[in-house]
């Protein structure tokens, strides 16, 4: 299972990805048909995986994310690691720093993959709830390194509200385990 269905301490639900390829496929579905070229269809069934919790393998990520999974590699110094090696710890390791580190060095060329080309976007950042809208999965967040408030889809934090801090990448909540 790549997930499982968590409480936080103020008694909200949410839902923590337990394996490296849940986590991965948090973070990088959002960017799916905007880093690349995409099939509707694949697009579709990986939507319907999503939005039911469930996550391909790391052999189907690496396939259908094939620069995001290099630049894993690369972050967690080895960029032949089988894909059996790849740990929790190093997709957390990667989705909150190496990510952004990628981006601003210009390694990998991630930040020429957005059809808008625009950095921020693609970055994965901390961000206050300033609301939750109703009924859609969505929440009104404020980053916490700007002024800017925008909309998110909150699949992963279902009863996130005004207060709760989130993770947010390419305009969804992204839940990244504490794993210490």
């Amino acid at each position: 299972m790549a997930y499982e269905s968590s409480v936080l301490a103020s008694e909200k639900r949410i839902l923590v990805p337990t394996a490296p390829a849940g986590l991965f496929f948090d973070f990088a579905f959002p960017a799916y048909g905007k880093c690349q070229g995409h099939n509707p269809q694949e697009k579709a069934r990986l939507g319907r995986m999503y939005l039911a919790g469930e996550s391909p393998s790391m052999q189907e990520l690496a396939e259908l994310f094939p620069v995001g999974v290099l630049s894993l590699r690369y972050f967690a110094g080895n960029p032949y690691m089988s894909l059996e090696d790849i740990t929790l710890q190093h997709v957390a390791d990667y989705v909150l720093h190496g990510h952004n580190q990628m981006i601003d060095s210009g390694k990998m060329r991630v930040h020429r993959f957005s059809q808008r080309g625009d950095r921020d976007f693609c970055r994965v950042r901390q961000a206050r709830v300033f609301q939750k809208v109703v009924p859609a999965p969505q929440l009104m967040v404020k980053y916490d390194d700007s002024d800017i408030v925008k909309f998110v889809k909150s699949h992963r934090t279902p009863d996130a509200s005004s207060g709760d801090y989130v993770h947010t990448h390419r305009g969804y909540t992204l839940i990244i385990p504490d794993i210490s």
